[in-house]
Formats: structure tokens, sequence, C-alpha cells
């Protein structure tokens, strides 16, 4: 891999392309493999859509959950991360992934759900 000033690898124009540098300069390619793969696109939801993936039964279940008694302080974190998230939900966010796994596992939401919700 070699290195260019920006300049250098606009006049070059190197077929396998090249990353920018924290410094400003270019790492170039030299062939296809050096190149990373690329990074899918996140898959991001409106807040207010990801809650209507769930049923009123659901969600009721879920504030029950959270609120109900001494309540559970994973659910009404997780309420607390999907309200006041500024970008949207991520479906394959690791966090909501395993949010969604705790509400299987204290029987707020059924295990088929989720994959119909994070579709």
């Amino acid at each position: 891999m070699k290195i260019l000033t920006q300049d250098e690898f606009l006049a070059e124009a190197p077929p396998f392309g090249g990353r920018l540098r924290a410094d400003g300069r270019v790492d170039v390619y030299e062939s296809a493999a050096e190149r990373p793969a690329p990074t899918p696109p996140r898959r991001l939801i409106d807040k207010a859509d990801f809650r209507d993936r769930f049923s009123a039964g659901e969600l009721t279940a879920i504030t029950s959950l959270a609120y109900s008694g001494a309540g559970d302080a994973l659910a009404r974190v997780l309420l607390l991360r999907l309200t006041t998230t500024r970008d949207g939900i991520d479906l394959d966010n690791p966090d909501v992934i395993a949010g969604l796994d705790h509400l299987i596992a204290k029987g707020a939401l059924a295990a088929p759900r989720k994959a119909e919700i994070l579709a």
C-alpha cells in the first residue's frame, strides 16, 4: 500500500481507490484484495415506526414489566433509550437485539415476534 497526498491521489485516480487518513494523506489500495469489504448500510427506522411494530398487548406487557411493582430495570433502560434516540432505531444494533431477548426472557414478548419486529 502506498501513501499519497490528496492532490496526488486525485491526479493519479488509482483503480482500487484509497482511504483518507487523519493526517490528510491517502492510503492507496494497490489491489482489490487490499480494499476492505464494504460496510452494510444501517437499517434505521423511525422510533414511532419501531413502536408500531408492537401490538397493544405487547406494549402493555412491556410497560407493566418496566413499571409495575419494583419494576424491571433493564426494561426501563430499554424504554428510555428507545424514546430518547435521535437517529432512529438501528434494527441491527446489538443493544436492540439484546433488549428484545430480555423482553422474551421475561415473558413480555413471544419469541417468534423478534424476527418479525427486526424484519
